[in-house]
């Protein structure tokens, strides 16, 4: 199998905890980056969303640092 055979692999079929983790993510971001920016209403889009996303990584949403959630 070529590099090229093995990425398009990997391209079509993603793993069973990329595609849970995907949604959840989505969700988290949805939920709370409107919730930075009315905290701080004199934030910009990009810089809610980099907060948000620093949230993310200790969320108990999330599947990687809560192991009940996954």
């Amino acid at each position: 199998m070529t590099n090229f055979e093995f990425a398009r692999v990997y391209l079509l079929f993603p793993t069973i905890i990329e595609r849970r983790l995907a949604p959840q993510y989505n969700q988290f971001m949805k939920n709370n980056v409107s919730k930075v920016k009315a905290d701080n209403p004199g934030i910009t889009h990009k810089e809610a969303f980099k907060q948000v996303a620093l949230m993310w990584a200790t969320a108990k949403e999330n599947p990687k640092v809560n192991k009940e959630v996954a």
